[in-house]
């Protein structure tokens, strides 16, 4: 499966690499490093979340309150964005509805 990163998820998971970062450097590596973990997940094919009710698939961080949220196509797994876990569902829907593949 090949992995396609909308410019949304580039963005979100540079700023949450950079809010860690401000705490400290090993917190920001853990965060990258569970980040990948997950699309790795992904797209090893093994694991297929649950779509939420606004329609897209998340994998849910273990150690960090975010969610990776994404799409499958027959070939291809489509990054969306790197969330916040804690935002208000009306952003999801929102933000997210514009990347529909």
């Amino acid at each position: 499966m090949r992995a396609v990163y909308h410019p949304e998820f580039k963005a979100s998971f540079e700023a949450g690499i950079q809010h860690y970062q401000e705490i400290g450097a090993p917190l920001a590596l853990r965060f990258r490093n569970e980040i990948k973990a997950g699309v790795k997940q992904v797209l090893s094919g093994v694991v297929k979340h649950a779509p939420g009710p606004h329609g897209f698939r998340c994998y849910r961080c273990k150690k960090f309150p975010y969610l990776v949220y994404y799409e499958l196509t027959n070939d291809s797994a489509w990054f969306l964005a790197v969330v916040y876990a804690g935002r208000a569902p009306g952003y999801l829907a929102d933000s997210l509805s514009q990347y529909r593949i």
